[in-house]
């Protein structure tokens, strides 16, 4: 399906933010830093360590993705929003999310690396719709 390169940056972002809202669900609900003061601080020095993976790491893929996008054809497939490599490696991180899960690690261990990685990506989604 063919669609105006305008909206592939929503999409982009779109499915960033839906992914990092999902992980951050997911981890908050094997985590459950709320039953203690102790895991509750803990979640939240995450926050900080989410705001610099985001703002150091994944805003430099979105603008190269963005990029990306800005040298596509005025009318694209909907999926191209990604180079080919971007697609290879969100394929390596969905392997890695499922080894993981069935790994002997604890889940509050992994939880607490889900609510890293969603809050990261979560911050970073938006601003596809803001760079664009």
């Amino acid at each position: 399906m063919r669609v105006p390169k305008r909206y592939l940056p929503r999409v982009a972002g779109g499915l960033w933010l839906a992914v990092g809202l999902g992980l951050t669900v997911r981890g908050l609900l094997w985590w459950r830093p709320w039953l203690s003061a102790q895991e509750a601080l803990l979640a939240l020095a995450l926050l900080p360590l989410a705001v610099l993976f985001s703002s150091k790491i994944l805003l430099r893929v979105a603008r190269r993705t963005l990029s990306h996008i800005r040298n596509l054809p005025e009318k694209a497939c909907l999926f191209a929003f990604q180079p080919p490599r971007s697609w290879l490696i969100m394929g390596s991180m969905i392997l890695l999310g499922i080894l993981l899960r069935r790994s002997p690690l604890s889940r509050d261990l992994l939880g607490g690396l889900y609510v890293l990685m969603g809050l990261a990506l979560s911050l970073t989604g938006p601003r596809f719709w803001i760079l664009n």
